[in-house]
């Protein structure tokens, strides 16, 4: 699977969470749940009219859809073990806000939604927790590995080589102690495992929709 497929997967996604967070509170799930389930059945979407054709008249049939395929390997979201059954209940979550963020696609954890690269050392920890979620998914443990996290900052254009460590540090009571150079990776505190979840829940709900006038 090349990284195209991948991403226009996450693109669909975030589209329907678009879509479920417009919704009024107690239809937000099940809207995403049956979206979900017309994308991974192989949905389809609208074709673009050809240049220079007449668009339909009002009221007449839409143009018919051109079929979208969507056998991606994507397994919805990552296996419940004990473990992440136990965070979810404990942090409050929602199937829903869970699936908006997290997936799981050919064994492999994936972010749908990600920390905003302009919070700069803030974004440093935020990215220190979502790895911690992908171990405990993949390894079972809630454990953060700075290697791991300085390979992601570097992707993402937020790496400060002069405070990398520092900014662990300024945030030491979320972790068992702060990540150091060549160090064993360190289990997220329970004050991280709350802000795991805090985190988790802004970035499933994002932005809330101007009201309507």
């Amino acid at each position: 699977m090349g990284s195209s497929d991948i991403d226009s997967l996450k693109s669909r996604i975030r589209e329907i969470s678009n879509i479920a967070v417009s919704m009024p509170p107690e239809f937000r799930q099940k809207c995403f749940e049956l979206l979900m389930t017309h994308l991974l059945s192989g949905g389809t979407s609208p074709a673009p009219l050809a240049p220079g054709a007449p668009a339909p008249l009002s009221g007449s049939a839409p143009p018919m859809p051109m079929p979208v395929p969507f056998n991606l390997g994507y397994t919805g979201g990552p296996p419940m073990t004990a473990l992440l059954s136990a965070f979810v209940k404990k942090i409050g979550l929602t199937t829903e806000q869970f699936g908006r963020v997290i997936g799981y696609m050919h064994g492999k954890v994936i972010f749908f939604h990600e920390p905003e690269t302009a919070k700069g050392a803030q974004a440093q920890i935020e990215w220190a927790y979502l790895l911690a979620l992908k171990n405990a998914i993949v390894k079972g443990s809630f454990s953060v590995d700075a290697e791991e996290v300085r390979i992601v900052c570097q992707e993402k254009g937020i790496f400060d080589r002069r405070n990398f460590y520092t900014n662990f540090r300024h945030y030491a009571d979320s972790f068992r102690n702060p990540p150091e150079p060549a160090g064993r990776p360190q289990p997220l505190s329970s004050r991280g495992i709350v802000a795991l979840g805090a985190l988790i829940r802004e970035l499933a709900d994002g932005p809330r929709p101007s009201p309507v006038p």
